[in-house]
């Protein structure tokens, strides 16, 4: 029966540690609950910076179109292409001799104009 109390003793001397431990494992949960949040905002500004590196890079040469081959695009003659530039109502283009005009550009008015129609 001396066994009993020894047991008592034990039981009640190792309760501190089961305590620590449990905080212990609070921490660690806490933490890596951070290290995921922070992965989600890393990976976010990520996307971010690529998308940003994509706006400001120089567009290829076949991102590119003079005014013939932009016309070509949209369905429509030279003529009416430089018409529209000449009113000011057509779609970006970037001046020079040739004149040209971004691939997405041609894209976003040809959208913009059928929302509008």
């Amino acid at each position: 029966m001396k066994s009993a109390p020894h047991a008592e003793t034990v039981s009640s001397s190792t309760q501190p540690f089961q305590t620590a431990g449990f905080f212990a494992v609070v921490q660690v949960l806490t933490a890596v609950q951070e290290v995921f949040v922070l992965a989600d905002k890393v990976a976010r500004l990520e996307a971010r910076i690529r998308d940003l590196e994509r706006q400001c890079r120089a567009p290829s040469p076949s991102d590119l179109l003079d005014t013939e081959a932009a016309a070509g695009y949209l369905g429509v003659s030279r003529r009416t292409v430089e018409g529209w530039r000449y009113k000011g109502t057509g779609p970006a283009h970037i001046g020079g001799r040739p004149v040209l005009y971004r691939r997405e550009d041609l894209k976003a008015w040809q959208k913009e104009r059928k929302v509008g129609e």
